[in-house]
This record gives C-alpha cells, structure tokens and sequence, in this order.
C-alpha cells in the first residue's frame, strides 16, 4: 500500500481549500465533453476524484460519484458509493449487456464514514479495469466485449441520456480528474496526495475540476486539455465549502 502523505496545497491556487457539497437530490457537475475519452474497446483512461459522504442508508446501489452514457440509453459507465460504503463499478454495454455483472463490481468498504477519500480507476485499453482505494493495491476486473462510447456524463450523477440524471451523490468532492491514458504509480501518487497542484497540471489532465478559489458556484473550474465548460446544475452559492483533502 502506498501510504498518502500530508496536503501540500499551494495557497496562490487553492486559497481556502475548498470543495463542493452536493445534496444527494438534484445537483450535480455536467461534463459531457469528457465522455469522449470513454470507449471500452480501445481507449485507455484514468478516472481520479477526491470525495467525502457520510452513512448512506439504504440503497445497496449506491449513489454516483461519476456517470457516463450515450444519448439513446443503450450503454452506461458509472461508480457509486453503497450503503455498506464500498465503492460499486458499473458497465452496461447495451441496454442488456453488463460489463461486469448486474451487481457491478464491488471494491472496498466503509468509505462512507465522512473522511476523505480518493478513487481511482484506470481502463488498460483492451481489457482491464483497475480501482484503486486511497493509495492501496489496485483491484482489477476484466471487462468483457462490448463498445461504450459516452456522449453524455456527470459527476455527482448518472446521466444517462440527455435529459435524465439518477443516483444523485449527497456528500462532498474536492476534485475530479480524466487522463487519456492510464498513470504511471509516480503519477498516481501524485493523485493520492494531491500534492502539489502545480504537479497534476503538468500532468495534463484533459479534464480537472477544483472550486478552491471559487468564490461563486456557476461552475467548477476546469484546468485539464480538453474544452469543456463544466455547468453545475440546480446549485446554490453556500455550496461551495471550505476544507479540503
């Protein structure tokens, strides 16, 4: 297990150290564009988000930390936080075909205990998932045939076509990252630290989102590659928090 090591947050980039609060019913980050880098053939990725929840009850899917999906419904990409706190990997191929079973895969547990954590999940480009949990071993899962390419996503949320999002994510996120490619453990290191910011743009992410000197919640700021304009949806300003990882 690598071991994370203290906060080493850069004041000029992240003042306050800040976060989003998400209220488990209606709110949510729109990230459509990002869900060009999913395609469960032949696209490599890392997906990284830094997050808190406390004691989800009931609900043995789960709610999202992040969803992927086409317009027409037909195939999905998504990971929850369950009521037994574990971290929940789902795929839907088609509208029948799941990647890896009905049940998703399940990874970990008690990470619903309102302490920070982070998630990482890297796809290999041809036939691995991978989950990491706060810096321990990676838990793999083949991921079998099957095409998902998203057009449309979310963090906080499964969107899953154009107009509907579901599993809304009632806790707290201080960032969230996609690579199109899969990290080397130096940079997942980095991830797992979170230390320095400077570091995670160098490592140019197509997509990172952080609200530290945010001081208003029409978005969450993106400094990845990619063009996107993040849109939180049904947001307040009191919803951006002081206190990060």
């Amino acid at each position: 297990m690598r071991k994370r090591g203290p906060s080493l947050l850069l004041p000029e980039h992240y003042p306050a150290g800040a976060h989003i609060v998400m209220d488990g019913v209606s709110e949510y980050v729109q990230i459509d564009a990002a869900a060009a880098l999913i395609d469960f053939n032949d696209q490599p990725h890392t997906i990284a988000i830094w997050f808190k929840v406390a004691d989800i009850t009931g609900d043995t899917v789960g709610e999202a930390l992040f969803g992927f999906g086409n317009t027409d419904a037909s195939s999905r990409y998504w990971a929850t936080i369950n009521d037994s706190g574990s971290l929940v990997l789902y795929g839907l191929a088609d509208s029948s075909t799941f990647l890896w079973g009905a049940a998703g895969k399940v990874v970990g547990s008690g990470l619903d205990d309102d302490e920070w954590h982070v998630v990482i999940v890297t796809y290999n480009g041809s036939d691995t998932l991978t989950a990491y949990i706060d810096g321990a071993t990676g838990v793999t899962q083949a991921v079998g045939s099957g095409d998902l390419q998203g057009t449309v996503g979310a963090m906080g949320a499964l969107r899953y076509n154009s107009g509907v999002a579901a599993k809304w994510f009632s806790g707290k996120v201080a960032s969230f990252a996609m690579f199109d490619r899969v990290l080397d453990a130096g940079e997942m290191d980095v991830l797992e630290r979170q230390t320095p910011l400077a570091d995670i743009r160098n490592m140019q992410p197509q997509v990172w989102l952080w609200c530290g000197d945010k001081d208003v919640i029409t978005d969450m700021r993106n400094h990845g590659l990619l063009a996107l304009t993040p849109a939180m949806q049904n947001a307040e300003a009191e919803d951006i928090a002081a206190g990060s990882p």
